[in-house]
């Protein structure tokens, strides 16, 4: 659990399937930054109350409602905050998914997606973390 105390460059983690989040943790842990790896959105959504840089949240783990619970919280953040996010897509490229995505990008504000697993994109994973990483570095160092 990430705590008031928690170090910069914490990044939330739910891959609620398979070994993927092992995978990204590792990838994140390459690229200078602390995984957090979350079991439930739950969890996620607990978490986001200390500052974190991103969240990495498998694509998988948002259908259904669970989207529009993050979409809530995103609603609550402070007018100057804008969480950043990565989603990890699956395969799937039917009408169905790009329509999904679409709707994250309405629901989530700060959304990036990038294809999972991330095991055979190391270059790739570590400049999607540290994209976002400085774009919550640049947002909060407006704040008074």
């Amino acid at each position: 659990m990430v705590r008031p105390e928690t170090p910069k460059g914490v990044v939330l983690v739910l891959m609620p399937i398979g070994r993927d989040a092992a995978t990204v943790a590792k990838l994140i842990e390459r690229a200078g930054l602390r995984p957090v790896v979350c079991n439930t959105l739950q969890e996620v959504i607990e978490n986001l109350e200390w500052v974190i840089e991103v969240v990495v949240v498998a694509e998988e783990a948002l259908y259904g409602n669970n989207a529009r619970v993050l979409e809530d919280w995103v609603g609550r953040q402070p007018p100057w905050s804008d969480q950043p996010f990565v989603v990890l897509t699956n395969r799937n490229e039917g009408g169905k998914f790009a329509a999904f995505r679409r709707e994250l990008v309405i629901r989530l504000r700060n959304v990036g997606f990038s294809r999972a697993p991330l095991a055979g994109h190391h270059a790739s994973g570590h400049g999607t973390f540290r994209r976002a990483r400085s774009k919550t570095t640049v947002s909060n160092s407006c704040v008074p």
